[in-house]
């Protein structure tokens, strides 16, 4: 039989896996997919999953502000982020980076893992800009160059939220 730990684990693992699959499809056809039903389901999941462990208490509140933060997220830093001038699209990787990384040290607050959901800032900041302003897979990859770098944009904006929240 499946400890409730291991399955908060699986799902938390899933939705983070679902936020990324989500962003690529949402990076490449349907900007909805990204911006509400990945972002969405993750949110949601962050705050269910705090909920059973923890019940309701006023550590609710940064967890409902981080898990609900990733949708207007994905909103409001999107649309400048593809700009040709280099330090520009740096510099807009970098707050787009730092809006995601901020919804994982929300959470952090929370669960007392502040160590965490600072590494979350830091590596959403650094993976945003390497992987969208640098993008290291280059032309080589072809189309599939924009479908890796989609995926570890959104990976390296959530993958702390494990340590952080369990």
């Amino acid at each position: 039989m499946l400890s409730v730990p291991l399955l908060l684990n699986l799902w938390l693992a899933s939705a983070i896996l679902f936020f990324s699959v989500c962003y690529v499809i949402g990076g490449q056809w349907r900007k909805w997919v990204r911006r509400y039903l990945g972002s969405n389901f993750l949110g949601s999941s962050i705050i269910a999953i705090f909920l059973i462990k923890h019940g309701v208490s006023w550590w609710l509140i940064p967890v409902v502000i981080g898990g609900a933060w990733y949708c207007p997220s994905l909103i409001l830093f999107s649309y400048s982020v593809n700009n040709d001038r280099f330090w520009t699209k740096v510099s807009q990787r970098g707050v787009y980076g730092l809006s995601l990384g901020l919804a994982g040290l929300a959470v952090s607050l929370s669960t007392g893992a502040w160590g965490w959901g600072i590494a979350q800032v830091i590596l959403a900041v650094a993976g945003n800009i390497y992987f969208g302003a640098v993008n290291p897979f280059g032309s080589r990859w072809g189309n599939f160059s924009t479908l890796a770098t989609d995926f570890c944009i959104a990976l390296s904006s959530t993958v702390f939220l494990v340590p952080i929240l369990l």
